[in-house]
């Protein structure tokens, strides 16, 4: 299912970032090997630690958006 999506996404065209979640770490390598961006191992990191990865993911391949996302105003 995730490696379809993978493809549906990157169908639409190169501007976007492809993250997802894994829970093991061979379908973590399988997906990377089919050229999603980055894929998260579920069960190693979780919460904040997903939030922090995708932040890290987007300042190294979008770094517009995440210069976006950071300037609007935090909600709370």
């Amino acid at each position: 299912m995730k490696l379809h999506t993978k493809e549906t996404v990157k169908e639409a065209g190169d501007q976007e970032v492809v993250t997802t979640t894994s829970q093991f770490d061979d379908e973590a390598k399988e997906l990377c090997a089919t050229g999603v961006d980055s894929a998260f191992h579920l069960y190693n990191e979780i919460g904040a630690d997903f939030a922090r990865h995708v932040s890290t993911v987007l300042s190294q391949q979008r770094p517009d958006l995440h210069e976006e996302f950071r300037a609007r105003p935090k909600k709370g």
